[in-house]
């Protein structure tokens, strides 16, 4: 019969043969040995409910700051530039409109 599977965590760091392994000379294996060795997965900190409560608290804590300062960032203090022609369409012989002027320009 299989040892009953203790995660090696749990046992004291210092008084074993293989104070690594945490294990003595001759002792029996689980039959699961890979996830209760100290090689194993870690045992969580704290409870993983917690966790995803924290973790959610910090995620809603950076979404609202990045909200807050995209609402609150001012508009360009600039005029975009607007360029004669149809956007320099007839000087570059292009087909592509990237942006059409809104005002049309009084010619000389």
């Amino acid at each position: 019969m299989a040892p009953y599977p203790v995660n090696r965590q749990y046992l004291p760091p210092k008084g074993w043969d293989d104070p690594q392994m945490r294990r003595n000379f001759g002792d029996p294996l689980h039959e699961q040995e890979e996830l209760v060795s100290m090689w194993g997965p870690d045992i969580p900190v704290i409870d993983p409910s917690v966790a995803l409560k924290q973790f959610t608290i910090a995620f809603a804590i950076f979404a609202s700051i990045y909200g807050l300062s995209y609402i609150a960032s001012p508009q360009m203090p600039a005029i975009r530039r607007e360029y004669p022609h149809d956007g320099l369409q007839k000087a570059f012989g292009g087909h592509d409109q990237a942006r059409t002027e809104s005002v049309e320009e009084e010619e000389d």
